[in-house]
């Protein structure tokens, strides 16, 4: 151990001595590990927001859609896909019907979904104020909303406390009972229970519907998370029982998952990395040319100190150490230096901007892999940079102290 630490007081000092030939290298080094940190954490924060948005708008693994056309009764379609979920013992099943609700106090264009609470679970939907849907509100007379948080602020509810409600233009008032974090900027949404918009959908003229502007429609869609293993076996049995039990009914399912584009190419992120992680190695290599250069021509005004080394015992091995800590301590700390000014510049606001600008609501914590392997490879390239220069200083000899 003492040997060990020797060897890097011994590395600091001559550090400082030739600082003013190294510093040029070594901010060449700086610069390479700070880009190539910087390009696996763009390559791995990217991954992270296409698998959040996949997530998000997609459902888990496994998800998929369901259709089921050609039947008046939605509400006898909705009891047959309960029962054949609930055979299976489903828990992530939910209704899926778009519309359009019109709100006067509103100058955005909210988009309304009739699903199940199992629905928030499956898309991840983080609950910000109030609570989420539940089974029994399908049974309440007063129908109950969860919006989103920009339909919040532009209707003036901050909070769900004092029971606000939501005008229809017909006069009809929804009562919020949550109010759920963005999916992306702007995003006016409007989530009620499936069953009540049915029965909107089925008692009301289309001209006075309040829950829709553009009638029904005979399409109705379900989203289904089944167990990954045998996924396509539990789907294939989901839409056989439908269509058994609704032989007048045209029902198709496909996933709608991430899984269900893994064919279509790498992921994003890696592209991302693998060309940004080739400019930075590039970038590199010139750094570590550059500081093999220098420590070459250091090392050989050096020969008499290395020769009154081994006069005084040092061997061989020790010098070469030595000389190679030379190289392995200063690009360890350009290395830091380069992953600190990445990790400072990722906090900024400048960059939680751009990553707001895609859709990230929130900004993820900084991937310590990326700081973990831009560390690895400056020590890496110090120990690659310190070798040639090693071995020259290895051939000095006693009577080099002498000629020198």
């Amino acid at each position: 151990m003492t040997r060990l630490l020797s060897l890097f007081v011994d590395a600091w000092e001559q550090l400082k001595l030739q600082r003013v030939r190294v510093l040029m290298s070594l901010i060449g080094v700086t610069v390479a590990v700070a880009a190539l940190t910087s390009s696996i954490a763009l390559g791995n924060i990217m991954s992270r927001v296409n698998d959040d948005m996949m997530l998000r708008s997609s459902g888990p693994p496994a998800t998929y859609t369901v259709s089921v056309s050609g039947v008046e009764d939605s509400g006898a379609v909705l009891e047959t896909f309960e029962d054949v979920t609930g055979r299976y013992g489903i828990s992530y099943a939910s209704p899926l019907v778009t519309f359009d609700p019109m709100i006067d106090a509103s100058m955005m264009y909210p988009t309304g979904y009739g699903v199940h609470p199992s629905y928030f679970a499956m898309h991840a939907l983080d609950l910000v104020e109030g609570r989420s849907l539940r089974d029994q509100d399908a049974d309440r007379l007063a129908p109950v909303a969860v919006i989103s948080e920009a339909l919040a602020e532009e209707l003036g509810i901050g909070s769900t406390v004092e029971h606000p409600t939501i005008l229809l233009q017909d006069g009809t008032e929804v009562l919020v009972v949550g109010i759920i974090a963005n999916r992306y900027p702007s995003e006016a949404s409007l989530y009620v229970m499936a069953e009540i918009y049915f029965e909107s959908m089925q008692t009301a003229e289309p001209q006075q519907d309040p829950w829709f502007d553009a009638g029904s429609g005979d399409m109705l869609e379900f989203r289904v998370s089944v167990p990954a293993e045998g996924s396509l076996e539990f789907a294939r049995r989901i839409v056989s029982d439908l269509r058994a039990e609704l032989p007048d009914a045209r029902v198709a399912g496909y996933r709608v998952d991430a899984g269900a584009y893994a064919d279509m190419g790498p992921d994003p992120g890696f592209i991302t990395t693998l060309v940004l992680g080739a400019v930075s190695v590039a970038i590199l290599a010139l750094g570590a040319l550059s500081l093999v250069n220098i420590a070459v021509v250091t090392v050989r005004y050096r020969i008499r100190e290395f020769g009154i080394r081994r006069a005084f015992g040092a061997s061989r091995r020790r010098i070469f150490l030595g000389v190679m800590m030379e190289s392995i301590v200063g690009t360890f700390v350009a290395g830091l230096i380069g992953v600190g000014i990445v990790a400072v510049l990722y906090r900024s606001p400048v960059v939680g901007s751009m990553f707001e600008g895609i859709g990230l609501t929130a900004l993820p914590p900084f991937p310590v892999e990326a700081a973990v392997i831009g560390i690895l490879t400056s020590i890496a390239t110090g120990a690659l940079a310190g070798m040639i220069p090693a071995l020259i200083a290895v051939r000095s000899k006693v009577i080099d102290a002498i000629q020198f």
